[in-house]
Order: structure tokens, then C-alpha cells, then sequence
């Protein structure tokens, strides 16, 4: 939510999307400084400067959200900073074994992501 503050010193709390449009006005007339203008067809002669409107709204952006870790990292954070062919590919393993740990090991890290807090 951001605050506007109209002309006669009333707080407005609006959602970013109910802005349609926010214009800079003229030399400072009656304590206007921007124009709102809103998506259900209201104007709020605000207080604000356009430039300051602008900055709350960016502000209420969502941050990026948290990227998953590849496979590799996931499984070198646990294994002590093996990766899977360091731990299960070595001379004399047996492809099956690889492959049912591998397995396992995938299991484990989708579990996991789909577990995670956004």
C-alpha cells in the first residue's frame, strides 16, 4: 500500500494498481503537486510530488524470488562438497547402485524444493 495526501491534508492508502496515472502539476497551487489518477476513474490532487509517488510504488515491487539451487549444489552442500560422480561414480561402482542412489538423491531434492517457503 502507499499514502497519498490530498489538498485538505486527508491520508488515501491505495494499492499500486489502483494507479492508472501519476502527473507532476504546475508551480505548487494549493499544496498540489501531483495528479493521481485512478483506475476507477477518481483523481486525487495529492501533496506528493510525482517523483515521490513514483518512489513509494517502486518500492512495493515484490522482491525476485529466491532461485532454487541446481542439483549439483544442492548435493555438494550435503556431501561435504562431493558431487554425485565424485560420490557414486568411482572406479569399481556398479551402474545400478549409481543409478538407484541417484534416484533417491533426486527424490530428496524435489521433495525439498517443492517443500520450500517462497
Amino acid at each position: 500500500m502507499i499514502c497519498i495526501t490530498d489538498m485538505n491534508c486527508k491520508k488515501h492508502y491505495l494499492h499500486k494498481d489502483a494507479i492508472a496515472r501519476v502527473v507532476e502539476a504546475g508551480p505548487n497551487w494549493h499544496r498540489i503537486s501531483a495528479y493521481v489518477k485512478l483506475f476507477d476513474g477518481g483523481t486525487i490532487e495529492a501533496c506528493e510530488r510525482a517523483a515521490e509517488i513514483h518512489a513509494q510504488i517502486e518500492r512495493t515491487q515484490p522482491a525476485e524470488p529466491a532461485k532454487a539451487p541446481s542439483f549439483d549444489d544442492w548435493f555438494k552442500e550435503r556431501n561435504s562438497g562431493l558431487s554425485f560422480d565424485e560420490a557414486h561414480m568411482g572406479d569399481g561402482v556398479l551402474i545400478e547402485k549409481s543409478m538407484k542412489e541417484l534416484s533417491r538423491h533426486m527424490r530428496d531434492y524435489v521433495t525439498e524444493l517443492v517443500n520450500a517457503k517462497p
